[in-house]
């Protein structure tokens, strides 16, 4: 780096900054259920990182997460659904969550972080899994935490977390369209079963949404916030932990212009197709979220009011997992290389 290149760093930066110190003055006041807009230009003006690629994985992976020097991994269809590896030596340390259709097996597995905890979700069978992530990276053969489930019919939520002695899933008929034309007035975000993990009928609804209201939840309970990250539209909703209500709406950066129809009864996307927010992670003060822009992919930070902290460019790209090191100084992702083949790839934050 040559000496006229540091300052003019230094000098983006803080124009970066004060452009998102405006931001939060103007939408994260003490008020509830406050919204505010971040600008398309935050994004043009980010540096690029440069990441390097820690681990090749097999193709049947679908989420992979670091942890302590080992890389969780979690896939479909194997014998054994998630594998713990040592990301120096790639030996495998231990292996959990057998597959099949009797007793603990599960015959799905969609992985979701809570915490320090990975979830597997099982919806044909009814039941999670809660895997201590530290625990599972130690090799101590610790053994899953298995959840029985009782969903209503077609009942089908995209994540279902811990939520005291209940569990607190997505509400899969929670959507409305941009144009309007599809809306199941429901508003309810969340929905909380009691401490046997039955969920309450939801009511009836005229749209089977299940397919478009999904997105990425974050916990910190002990800062009393959960987080939305949509899917399908460029917006994260923050809501208070305890009570559940809806404290803020951040839209943009981006410019999501999906279209909505039913497909066998099923809404869909049937135009354009974009996606929003990709992956999340919740860490200390803050949380961190992949955002998709065409194709380009970026990283936002933002704590738990809203207030945005950094944006960082990944390139052409697009992350399926994201984790963080022990110190928050290390992002990890999980792509795609030219070949299809699943690769860890690492950042400096």
């Amino acid at each position: 780096m040559n000496n006229t290149t540091f300052p003019l760093l230094l000098q983006s930066r803080a124009i970066f900054l004060v452009i998102f110190f405006i931001l939060c003055v103007h939408g994260c006041s003490s008020r509830g259920d406050v919204t505010s807009t971040l600008p398309q230009h935050i994004l043009d003006s980010t540096a690029t990182l440069n990441g390097d690629t820690v681990f090749r994985l097999p193709k049947t992976v679908m989420a992979a997460y670091y942890r302590n020097g080992r890389i969780i991994t979690v896939s479909q269809h194997e014998k054994m659904l998630v594998k713990v590896l040592d990301i120096n030596t790639g030996a495998t340390v231990d292996s959990l969550i057998e597959y099949g259709a009797d007793g603990d097996r599960f015959l799905s597995g969609f992985p979701r972080i809570y915490r320090d905890t990975l979830i597997v979700l099982d919806l044909i069978r009814q039941q999670m899994a809660l895997i201590d992530m530290d625990s599972a990276a130690s090799g101590t053969k610790s053994r899953p935490d298995i959840r029985r489930l009782h969903l209503p019919e077609m009942f089908a939520p995209s994540a279902i977390i811990p939520y005291g002695n209940a569990l607190l899933c997505l509400n899969p008929f929670c959507f409305k369209s941009p144009d309007g034309t599809i809306d199941n007035k429901d508003e309810r975000r969340f929905i909380v079963s009691d401490c046997t993990g039955n969920f309450p009928d939801p009511g009836i609804h005229e749209f089977m949404t299940s397919n478009v209201a999904q997105g990425t939840v974050l916990a910190s309970p002990e800062n009393d916030r959960l987080v939305f990250l949509h899917k399908y539209d460029d917006i994260i909703e923050i809501y208070s932990w305890k009570t559940l209500e809806k404290l803020y709406e951040i839209t943009g950066p981006t410019d999501i212009r999906n279209t909505f129809g039913q497909i066998s009864g099923l809404v869909a996307v049937t135009q354009n197709h974009q996606k929003a927010y990709l992956a999340g992670i919740a860490g200390g003060d803050r949380l961190t979220a992949a955002l998709s822009n065409g194709d380009n992919l970026y990283i936002l930070q933002l704590d738990w009011n809203g207030n945005p902290l950094s944006c960082r460019h990944l390139g052409k790209a697009t992350t399926y997992s994201l984790s963080l090191s022990e110190d928050g100084n290390e992002l990890f992702t999980l792509q795609y290389a030219t070949d299809g083949t699943p690769v860890m790839i690492r950042y400096a934050l």
